[in-house]
């Protein structure tokens, strides 16, 4: 039994509680929160011990992983004093807003020889393990183009310091990237693309929407959008020199149940590939998660990301904010 506590109330940290419930190998022990109210709400719904003492979690010798689930902002501080006191560790998304926090915690994780791994859910998917077998395979030919767009209207609840729509959402289509490179070309080329990117923002605070493009020497181009601003819609298309790669449903939130891509050969034939699964991302994650502790792992079963991919993904998310914030417009 995976013994979990749970850092933040918020919504995604509910996923994250549901999840841990429904499955027979965890079970949640703590929850901390700020809000003493809201906290107790969420450990009474949980059946699990309410507390506004982050280190009343660290000094119990029965919990054996943090999740982290609050603001980006802070995520270095809290997994760091997990990491130090022995804790395996689920940061959520993105690692932090900071190039400089991202080294720190990086460096913390190495030290702390325990299991870290970021909230990417949809890693776990079995969805994500077929698009690998079709890339490793070639069925989609010399890879040429790669689009990415991921847009939620969550602005108005969006944490100002958050680092805007590039760490809100972005990082989901950059962190894909970063597996298609990976699977196609090998470890070492994913940070060695040239990044151009452009955005707005509102009033002068965080960017809002933003896009960014990749050039590799590979002959591979990336084009990723991100926004704040509307809708939720997610598109994916992986284009080779046989076909296309097309995901019919959301590669980002995939789901129990049937999910959806389609190789589109440029001869008009189309092959649909759907991949069922009884549990959705964050049911596959808890599952990793359990199957890596028990392992005494320190870096994730594939294909989750290790310590080393996140901070790769936050390499290339800093360079792209970097770029919007040159050329930023309100």
């Amino acid at each position: 039994m995976l013994n979990w506590a749970i850092a933040g109330t918020s919504f995604i940290s509910t996923t994250i509680a549901d999840r841990i419930a429904a499955s027979a190998g965890s079970q949640c022990m703590h929850v901390f929160g700020r809000n003493p109210a809201r906290t107790a709400v969420f450990a009474s719904r949980y059946g699990c011990a309410a507390t506004t003492d982050f280190d009343m979690i660290l000094n119990d010798p029965a919990v054996d992983i943090v999740y982290v689930g609050l603001p980006n902002d802070v995520h270095y501080a809290f997994c760091e004093r997990a990491l130090h006191h022995g804790k395996a560790v689920l940061c959520e998304k993105s690692l932090t807003t900071r190039w400089d926090d991202a080294q720190l915690l990086f460096a913390a994780a190495q030290r702390s020889g325990r299991l870290f791994m970021e909230g990417f859910a949809y890693f776990h998917h079995p969805l994500i393990a077929s698009l690998q077998t079709v890339l490793r395979e070639g069925r989609a030919g010399k890879l040429k183009y790669v689009q990415a767009s991921y847009s939620a209207d969550i602005v108005k609840f969006a944490n100002p310091a958050g680092g805007g729509s590039i760490f809100n959402l972005g990082c989901y289509p950059v962190s894909l990237l970063q597996l298609v490179i990976q699977t196609v070309f090998g470890p070492e080329v994913f940070t060695r693309g040239e990044i151009t990117g452009a955005g707005f923002n509102a009033d002068g605070g965080p960017i809002t929407e933003a896009s960014l493009t990749i050039r590799y020497e590979q002959g591979l181009l990336a084009s990723i959008h991100s926004s704040d601003t509307f809708g939720l819609r997610s598109d994916l298309s992986i284009h080779g020199e046989i076909g296309t790669i097309v995901f019919k449903t959301n590669p980002w939130l995939p789901e129990a149940g049937i999910n959806r891509m389609e190789l589109q050969h440029h001869d008009g034939r189309v092959e649909v590939i759907d991949v069922e699964s009884e549990l959705d991302g964050f049911g596959h994650q808890i599952r990793n998660a359990e199957d890596s502790f028990k392992a005494n792992r320190a870096v994730p079963l594939s294909p989750a990301r290790s310590i080393h991919d996140s901070l790769e993904i936050m390499q290339v998310l800093t360079s792209w904010h970097q770029a919007c914030e040159r050329g930023s417009k309100p």
